[in-house]
């Protein structure tokens, strides 16, 4: 029904939504091809608009250049409290660390007061 170069990240361009679920469907049967197109093949999923960027602009000779298309950004990090206090590595037994997360109590106690 739909031509087999549909496969190919990058030869597509524009797909219909028909198109994208023919290939959505081939990636989910087929680990190595899901691979090509830069997907995880342990992941259960191939979001459409992933697939319309990789077959829009991916690259059918260098995985490499499909997986930031394939793969959504990660979420944002959550801010800890290390990282709020400019800690790198907690390590409870530095002395900065222990003046630190001094500080912070004492400016989180303050908050709390007013």
């Amino acid at each position: 029904m739909f031509d087999d170069r549909l496969l190919g990240p990058g030869w597509a361009g524009e797909i219909s939504d028909d198109e994208v679920f023919f290939i959505q469907r081939e990636l989910l049967k087929d680990k190595r091809l899901a691979y090509l197109w830069g997907f995880a093949p342990s992941r259960k999923t191939r979001p459409m608009d992933a697939i319309r960027r990789v077959a829009m602009e991916g690259d059918s000779q260098h995985r490499n250049a499909n997986v930031p298309m394939a793969r959504p950004p990660g979420r944002p990090r959550m801010l800890t409290l290390w990282a709020y206090a400019g800690i790198d590595l907690p390590d409870a037994r530095s002395p900065s660390t222990s003046a630190k997360l001094d500080e912070l109590k004492n400016d989180w106690e303050s908050l709390g007061s007013r």
